[in-house]
């Protein structure tokens, strides 16, 4: 790193610093949206079954939208305030950026999860309910058989 004589750095420099945490950001931003078509195509196979959740599911996905261009914005603000300071606070941050979507990405992948697993447990249960009443005689003749049995106590 080259320092002119007030052991400041170059200003090329720290435009290439800064161009170069944009395009992690922007990085960081593509690889966001990434999770979100996959958590879309993941969601989309359950969704097969489950016809009447999709309005919901459309309002959520404009929500998430919505977040998401909100997001951008926040991170444009950032670099453009960003440029301005000291170099020790470009990189606090940086990293506190950095942290926070990292918590970010981890609390979406948890989501994911959960939803992932409420699903499977409603479609199980689902399942042993219908099992359930396969194997359960009708109620008729539960009524039928009671019946027969109060008859055949009353004769002995």
């Amino acid at each position: 790193m080259k320092y002119n004589y007030f052991g400041l750095r170059r200003k090329e420099e720290q435009e290439q610093e800064m161009m170069g945490g944009l395009e992690c950001m922007i990085e960081e931003i593509a690889e966001e949206e990434k999770w979100q078509r996959a958590n879309e195509d993941y969601e989309n196979v359950f969704d097969q079954e489950d016809d009447e959740d999709d309005e919901e599911d459309d309002e959520q996905k404009q929500e998430q939208q919505y977040l998401l261009m909100d997001k951008k914005n926040d991170y444009l603000s950032y670099f453009q305030g960003w440029y301005k300071l000291n170099n020790n606070t470009k990189q606090e941050i940086s990293s506190s950026i950095d942290a926070s979507i990292n918590i970010y990405c981890e609390l979406q992948r948890i989501v994911i999860n959960i939803k992932a697993i409420k699903k499977k447990l409603i479609h199980f249960k689902q399942q042993q309910q219908q099992q359930k009443e396969k194997d359960e005689p009708p109620r008729v003749f539960k009524f039928l058989m009671a019946d027969h049995y109060k008859r055949l106590w009353r004769l002995e």
